[in-house]
């Protein structure tokens, strides 16, 4: 999920923490770490800040998206930032080990990786150097905790692998989430199964089922989701927005919490708020706190209805009516709306996060070459999901027929002309696409073709052979 849940039994020790309050002992964002607990009063925490300790209540705490063992990217423009891990809280920085160097930032300049501890992946092709059996591009594998030398770890049925984050792509479901079967009913996915091609799934009354991805759906229902129902009372007047605690396998209900309590609702009563935590937003005003063009980030609801925003200068509540969603979100896809010879026409980028040094108006977008701000006007939607793109990666591997992790010239012809093309035109399309001229195509150029859809009908049969 893209932010750490604020649910305060989340609030444990050694918890990274942001103070939300005014106050002059400590600064409005200042970040702290979660000390011992066990002699506060019910709905404290005890919490050292930097030039400062002390019992304070947790409702006026923030849990930080970034807590230790968390991946991330140091956002420098122009790098292709390596990987690296939280390690420690210092002082109201965090410490982070990127291949053995250990850099101190603070977490404004820390962007969340998309891969983390327990995420569920699929690997693109055999590592280099590796002896472990693996179901390329289809097979269901598990991070396990940490980095090795900018490597992620790897469950396999024969122990802990090492693999480079390029050969992997993330599931579109993960353990956890909350999903819809082929049938609608919504059930909770327990893990995956011995066979790596399967998820467990407990739906209602506990009954259990193993289904493959393609059977699946994630649910835009989730923990800590912001919700409506759509019926209304006195208790949950209409248009009121809740947040998602939990779904009862018991009897399927969801329970949900709204300003005036906590209820049970069929799922089917529900629909997803148009904001959600993890959102980039706008506010529809501005003041000297927030100037105009700031983008902030939804946060969590506060027990009045209001949604607790983060802006790269303050955290804040606001109606959700007063807030517009950003047309671009963390993972999305975009073009430039300009180019140049680092970012060349019809790069495909992805979002990775705000800049909020030196102001908070611009995205970081991760291209082929780099990393680079952006103000949300200079971008336009590439209109693919992060879903789509993650599934065309592993589908690379079907295409790969050797598993070598690149697609021979001979490779590629056996799909083209399957769509149409000639024998002539899948050699000159292979030398079109290989651009660092190598003798094979890459999951990068692969990629950036389907991206680009410089031949419509071709690329729509592409995206057909790969489930998309």
């Amino acid at each position: 999920m893209a932010r750490v849940s604020d649910d305060a039994n989340e609030i444990l020790e050694g918890s990274y923490v942001y103070w939300m309050a005014l106050d002059d002992t400590v600064q409005r964002g200042d970040l702290g770490v979660v000390g011992s607990s066990t002699k506060c009063e019910a709905g404290e925490r005890f919490v050292s800040f930097p030039g400062w300790e002390g019992q304070v209540s947790e409702m006026e705490l923030n849990m930080c998206n970034f807590q230790k063992g968390t991946l991330v990217h140091l956002s420098k423009e122009g790098l292709q930032s390596a990987v690296g891990e939280v390690v420690l809280w210092d002082d109201g920085m965090l410490v982070v080990d990127v291949r053995g160097e250990k850099v101190k930032v603070p977490p404004r300049n820390l962007i969340r990786c998309d891969f983390q501890k327990h995420s569920v992946v699929h690997v693109l092709s055999q590592p280099e150097g590796s002896d472990k059996e693996y179901q390329i591009g289809e097979g269901l594998y598990m991070l396990a905790e940490g980095l090795y030398d900018g490597k992620l770890k790897v469950n396999t049925k024969d122990g802990v692998d090492l693999v480079d984050p390029e050969q992997l792509a993330l599931a579109k479901i993960q353990v956890g989430d909350y999903v819809i079967a082929a049938d609608g009913q919504t059930g909770w996915c327990r893990g995956i199964e011995a066979d790596r091609r399967h998820f467990c799934v407990q739906f209602e009354g506990f009954a259990e089922a193993q289904l493959a991805p393609s059977q699946l759906r994630r649910s835009p229902l989730q923990k800590d989701a912001l919700v409506t129902w759509t019926r209304h009372d006195e208790d949950v007047p209409k248009g009121t927005v809740g947040e998602v605690k939990h779904l009862n396998m018991k009897d399927g209900r969801m329970r949900v919490h709204f300003p005036k309590g906590t209820w049970s609702f069929r799922v089917s009563q529900l629909k997803p708020h148009r904001l959600q935590p993890g959102d980039y937003v706008q506010w529809k005003k501005h003041d000297e706190d927030i100037p105009q063009g700031d983008i902030g980030e939804v946060v969590r609801l506060k027990g009045n209805g209001k949604l607790r925003v983060q802006w790269p200068k303050c955290l804040c509540s606001f109606w959700p009516s007063s807030l517009k969603l950003l047309p671009f979100q963390r993972r999305d896809l975009v073009h430039w709306a300009s180019a140049d010879d680092d970012i060349p026409k019809g790069s495909i980028g992805r979002v990775r996060g705000i800049k909020y040094a030196g102001g908070g108006s611009r995205l970081y977008v991760n291209f082929p070459k780099g990393a680079w701000a952006f103000p949300p006007s200079a971008l336009v939607s590439a209109d693919w999901t992060t879903a789509s793109i993650h599934r065309l990666k592993a589908s690379f591997a079907r295409f790969d027929q050797n598993g070598d992790g690149q697609i021979a010239p001979e490779e590629l012809a056996e799909i083209l002309v399957s769509l149409g093309v000639s024998q002539d035109d899948c050699q000159q399309m292979f030398e079109a696409l290989d651009k660092d001229e190598n003798g094979s195509l890459s999951v990068e150029e692969f990629v950036d073709y389907v991206f680009q859809g410089a031949d419509r009908e071709i690329t729509d049969g592409f995206r057909e052979h790969a489930g998309l």
